[in-house]
């Protein structure tokens, strides 16, 4: 009877200190958790587009939370060459700021995938965008002429003349000089011209076996072979 009556005691002793209880019988309130500071970046659109030549300015949207309130640091990366992006920094308080790029002239017509990384202190958040860059339209002309009127060349063998690049009337994009068959004993090299190039080397090959005389080369360039 005395061991029925101890077992007994112990049962309610333990009924009696539940979960949530300091032994006291009262419910004790959950330990409190502080928000651990995050930031968070946002592009608001699909893509950016940008013509070569042009400034390219889009918002970026930010969110802080967990108490955060220092500046934020925004960054574009993955830009091609020749395009260079203006410091952005995101003041505390502010959820938004316009990132600048700078496209330049040269840069190729393309697609870019880029990654809008956005750092505060430890933090980092990203977000991701793809830039297409378009050509820009030409609004002057284009003349070339050899810096030699009528240079000689030999027969046999190749030679580099150096081309001027006459630019009128507005902008003028880059190009490629892409010459047609001269005749079946003269090639004529295909050449890349930047948007800023003022002049150019072109590649002029001549067969030995062939005869001599003037040739007319594309773009009213005239080039005058003679014998070795």
């Amino acid at each position: 009877m005395y061991k029925a009556c101890v077992f007994l005691l112990c049962l309610l002793t333990l009924a009696g200190t539940g979960c949530g209880s300091d032994g006291s019988g009262e419910e004790q309130p959950p330990p409190v958790t502080t928000p651990k500071p995050a930031i968070s970046v946002r592009v608001d659109v699909a893509g950016w587009v940008a013509e070569a030549g042009s400034r390219l300015e889009q918002p970026i949207s930010v969110q802080r939370s967990g108490g955060h309130a220092g500046p934020i640091q925004v960054e574009a990366q993955g830009l091609p060459a020749g395009v260079v992006q203006a410091p952005l920094r995101i003041e505390p308080g502010a959820e938004s700021g316009v990132l600048s790029l700078e496209v330049g002239a040269n840069v190729a017509a393309g697609t870019h995938p880029l990654r809008v990384v956005a750092t505060s202190g430890d933090l980092t958040a990203v977000d991701f965008i793809a830039l297409v860059v378009t050509s820009r339209p030409a609004t002057g002309t284009v003349q070339l002429s050899f810096e030699t009127p009528r240079p000689k060349v030999l027969k046999g063998g190749t030679h580099q003349l150096t081309v001027l690049v006459t630019r009128t009337g507005g902008e003028t994009p880059a190009f490629r000089f892409e010459s047609a068959l001269v005749a079946p004993w003269i090639n004529v090299g295909d050449v890349s011209v930047a948007a800023d190039a003022t002049r150019f080397a072109l590649p002029v090959t001549v067969d030995a076996h062939r005869p001599v005389g003037p040739v007319e080369l594309p773009l009213v360039m005239v080039l005058s072979l003679i014998n070795r």
